[in-house]
């Protein structure tokens, strides 16, 4: 049996990028090698969920001291981290060092097609950002029909440092080292810097040659990573060839938020606007004939109950977090959101009309840059907005299919990555065995 440990904040039901990646490939890689993965859940949810697959086995952070006690408990064969700023990967990238266990990554960053303007973040940029975190801090996580999380952020990012402050000291026996290399870790983190080079993997995978040259230019070495596709959008594209049916004679439009409270100095967020587009939305269209309204918000960043209690009034607006968002852009008609998001962009690949709303003035945009999405820059203009965004997607179908192919592949990025995992776990294997 080869035994995977990953490193992830919640359970693998609640879609991210390392959850979606993982579910999509394990049915598959089961069938080449008996694999048996080990969730490492960072968050402190108090209560264990159901595993989804028979290959999965939950554990939290804190039935361990530190990442090397976690790495000699549970003998993984290779590790799954994140490349970057992550605090719990990064004590888990010390261990494997020291106990030289295989590790494997996605990549992150989108290179010359970023969502948004790549610029130096100025001085009041950067304060903005680090007082929006001070006052996530304080936050409790709260997800749809999940128990809540236990601690607030504030209190589970102490834990996950301290978590690393003991796996350095263990790894170090020296508390000036420890010190020293944690002083380092909080300097990158203090700087905003892009300094990918402490974190890397064995192997990468980058979803195309834009992100391979941005991860190479933040330290991680060309020769781990490997180009196969984004496996978030593979469903996506799987939908977008398939001729959508209307489920009913109405228009339903999908509003997606996004999480963008980390964009100071890019974008105008506060909390107060956010609240006050949704509110702006959900009175325009809670009883709109012949129309429905479905809001869908950030899966892991938002707060369900807040949102919950924002629309209590509305009563025909639907409220969702950890929907899968295939199924939902599948059921809709018209995609509304504020600015270019991992789920905008599978909006895009399904081809669906959108709109982008741009309340906190986004500065350079991805989608209404390269003209993907009709903008909206107030709500006098949304139904000018819906009205018009089918006609506005068909005179941009041909760029927008281009981008699509050149820039999120095919809809085979799993079929890929099993192939290369494949054989990297047979490598390992032989290895071993030698």
């Amino acid at each position: 049996m080869f035994k995977i440990l990953v490193i992830n904040d919640s359970f693998p039901h609640i879609n991210n990028r390392t959850t979606i990646f993982f579910n999509n490939i394990i049915p598959h890689l089961s069938k080449l090698i008996e694999v048996k993965v080990y969730w490492l859940i960072t968050d402190d949810y108090g209560q264990k969920h159901n595993v989804i697959l028979p290959q999965y086995e939950y554990l939290f952070m804190s039935d361990f001291k530190n990442a090397m006690e976690a790495c000699e408990k549970i003998k993984p064969d290779a590790i799954y981290h994140l490349v970057g700023l992550h605090v719990v990967d990064y004590a888990f990238v010390i261990a494997k060092k020291i106990l030289k266990i295989p590790s494997f990554s996605i990549g992150e960053g989108y290179g010359k097609n970023d969502h948004f303007d790549i610029m130096q973040p100025t001085m009041t940029a950067k304060k903005l950002v680090m007082l929006e975190y001070i006052k996530q801090f304080f936050e409790t996580k709260s997800i749809q029909d999940q128990k809540d999380v236990k601690k607030s952020r504030g209190i589970n990012f102490i834990k996950k440092a301290l978590f690393l402050i003991k796996t350095i000291k263990i790894a170090n026996r020296s508390w000036v080292k420890t010190i020293r290399i944690m002083w380092e870790f909080l300097e990158i983190i203090r700087r905003l810097s892009n300094d990918k080079s402490k974190f890397g993997a064995d192997i990468v995978f980058a979803e195309n040659m834009s992100q391979v040259d941005l991860l190479v230019r933040e330290g991680i070495k060309r020769e781990s990573i490997v180009i196969v596709g984004n496996p978030v959008f593979d469903n996506a594209f799987a939908k977008r060839k398939q001729l959508s049916e209307k489920i009913n004679n109405k228009l339903n439009i999908l509003f997606i938020t996004a999480n963008i409270s980390g964009l100071q100095g890019k974008s105008k967020w506060t909390k107060s606007k956010r609240n006050q587009m949704t509110k702006e939305l959900a009175d325009r269209f809670d009883n709109a004939p012949n129309t429905t309204l479905t809001i869908k918000i950030h899966p892991i960043s938002e707060n369900y109950k807040e949102y919950e209690n924002m629309l209590e009034s509305f009563k025909n607006v639907n409220l969702c977090q950890v929907d899968y968002i295939v199924d939902l852009l599948e059921k809709s008609d018209i995609v509304i959101t504020p600015c270019t998001s991992t789920a905008a962009t599978i909006a895009l690949v399904m081809k669906k009309p959108i709109i982008i709303w741009n309340h906190f003035q986004v500065m350079g945009d991805l989608f209404l840059r390269k003209g993907f999405a009709l903008e909206c820059k107030n709500k006098d203009e949304i139904e000018y907005c819906v009205e018009n965004v089918k006609e506005f997607t068909d005179q941009n179908k041909e760029k927008i299919d281009k981008f699509v192919k050149e820039e999120y592949g095919d809809g085979y990025a799993t079929q890929r990555i099993i192939t290369e995992l494949g054989k990297w776990i047979k490598n390992i294997k032989k290895n071993k065995q030698i």
